[in-house]
């Protein structure tokens, strides 16, 4: 698959440790007992430098309350989750054994698990979980294709879903919580278990999770970050270890440490309003997507840091491993526009507005590439950059003819923010098309991805781009380059950190 997923070059310079014996070893046997003595204290410190995570202390680490994203973010390694998702989205089982789906309903078998405490983990504790991530504006977006959950006994689960969905599992990655307790934040069984030294909050490994599994991480302290904008100044400086950001305000920082690019499932898109009389011509649609060079807009506008896509879906998924991406066709633009008979004066005239949020300077500088591709195609278009909360005004009302949006898809790729009528995505967009409906018959499994994806693009309701990325910090003095990180677990591969 063609696509543009490019590192700063800051991530690819390592520092690497040296050896104490810079000479042969065997020919330095004059060495005191104190430059040993000293060499061995070196040895320890190393291996006992715990690694530091960054969270709020004004804030909760009760994954149901936590308003942070820093602190829920510790909650992947205190709870176990139903399944988790890979780097690819595709779904893996944690404390789940097994599952059947028959029509809406999902059955879900539970392993054997307790808690740190030692009580055991059972479906009615995994029910009171999911009525909390039901709640929470942290969860309840990936769970609203989900009516209800019962328990059957101890270890059955009963999910019944609002529509047929084959991808529903990968919803399943709500934290499972001790209830009833009162010790807050609750007990989980994740790999790790919260102890408070020097009145610091610590992770430690967890005695009873339910592998026996060896990680490097032994100690995991959290330190109090007052202000999350400097999360990325404080791995620089070695006050900690590893952090993330989204980027959402498209604004990068340059600091002393390692910066690795962060998959993420942002689609970045182009909304074309369908009740516009030259824009509901679907091939006046497609017509725009082949004016775009999306790797263009990648590399000059999110410098390199996007997956770029002609689909609705994130490149990086299970399912799209295979799919390559269509360049820019200006000749088979043309062409579209002569079969509609939009052509010359006709386009000059029919002004198009496009509209940005002019507080992101990526978004900013992407439309301006936008408009210059689409006034070379023939089209005349003006660029109306407004300020986030004129932006979202503008959007609601239907007050565009383009718009550069973005939106943050579930982890089963569900585009029900794009087709619903109460999605936060939907403007502009025919929600009763047919690729709103041919998109219920292959998340139920109906139809294939291809058949898919060919109805998608004759019909092409809005113009998938490119999907960006967030950056993952690591402090440089980390003893080995650690596996990319990605958006949907960030704090997967910490256990195995190391110094």
């Amino acid at each position: 698959m063609k696509r543009i997923f490019l590192l700063f070059a800051a991530a690819l310079f390592f520092l690497t440790a040296c050896s104490g014996n810079s000479g042969g070893g065997q020919t330095e046997e004059t060495s005191t007992a104190a430059g040993q003595e000293v060499t061995k204290a070196q040895e320890q410190t190393t291996q006992e430098k715990p690694i530091r995570l960054p969270y709020s202390s004004s804030d909760s680490l009760h994954p149901y309350k936590a308003a942070l994203a820093m602190n829920r973010q510790v909650a992947s390694l205190l709870y176990d989750r139903l399944y988790s998702v890979d780097a690819q989205y595709k779904p893996q089982n944690e404390l789940a054994d097994s599952e059947t789906l028959s029509g809406l309903k999902l059955t879900v078998k539970l392993g054997k698990a307790v808690f740190s405490d030692g009580t055991a983990l059972d479906a009615k504790q995994v029910v009171q979980s999911y009525e909390l991530a039901k709640k929470s504006a942290a969860y309840k977006e990936r769970l609203n294709n989900f009516a209800s959950c019962t328990a059957q006994g101890e270890d059955t689960l009963v999910f019944t879903l609002v529509q047929g969905d084959q991808f529903a599992t990968a919803c399943l990655d709500f934290p499972i919580i001790l209830s009833g307790g009162k010790q807050d934040p609750p007990l989980g069984s994740g790999l790790y278990v919260l102890k408070e030294e020097q009145g610091a909050p610590v992770l430690t490994p967890n005695p009873r999770w339910r592998e026996n599994t060896e990680y490097s991480a032994k100690r995991l302290i959290l330190t109090n970050i007052t202000d999350p904008d400097t999360i990325a100044e404080g791995v620089g400086i070695g006050s900690i270890s590893y952090a993330m950001t989204d980027l959402a305000d498209g604004k990068t920082k340059s600091v002393s440490a390692r910066a690795v690019q962060l998959p993420m499932n942002n689609l970045v898109y182009l909304a074309c309003n369908n009740s516009k009389k030259l824009l509901s011509e679907p091939k006046i649609r497609q017509a725009i997507s082949l004016m775009l060079d999306r790797e263009d807009l990648a590399l000059g506008a999110f410098q390199g840091n996007a997956h770029i896509t002609d689909t609705p879906f994130n490149p990086d998924w299970y399912l799209m491993e295979d799919k390559s991406v269509a360049g820019q066709k200006r000749d088979a633009a043309q062409k579209l526009l002569e079969e509609t008979g939009a052509t010359g004066k006709q386009l000059q005239q029919s002004a198009l507005t496009l509209l940005v949020n002019k507080e992101n300077p990526q978004k900013l500088e992407c439309a301006r590439r936008i408009m210059n591709a689409l006034q070379v195609g023939g089209l005349r278009v003006t660029l109306k950059s407004l300020s986030l909360t004129e932006y979202q005004a503008a959007a609601k009302s239907g007050s565009f003819d383009l718009m550069l949006a973005e939106v943050r898809l579930t982890n089963n790729m569900a585009l029900s923010a794009l087709f619903s009528e109460g999605g936060g995505a939907h403007y502009g967009i025919n929600a009763a098309g047919r690729s709103a409906q041919a998109y219920g018959e292959f998340r139920r499994g109906a139809i294939s991805i291809d058949e898919y994806l060919e109805v998608f693009a004759a019909e092409m309701p809005f113009v998938p781009l490119l999907y960006r990325g967030g950056l993952s910090y690591y402090d440089r003095a980390l003893s080995e380059e650690p596996p990319a990180a990605y958006d949907a677990d960030v704090y997967a591969f910490v256990p195995d950190f190391k110094y």
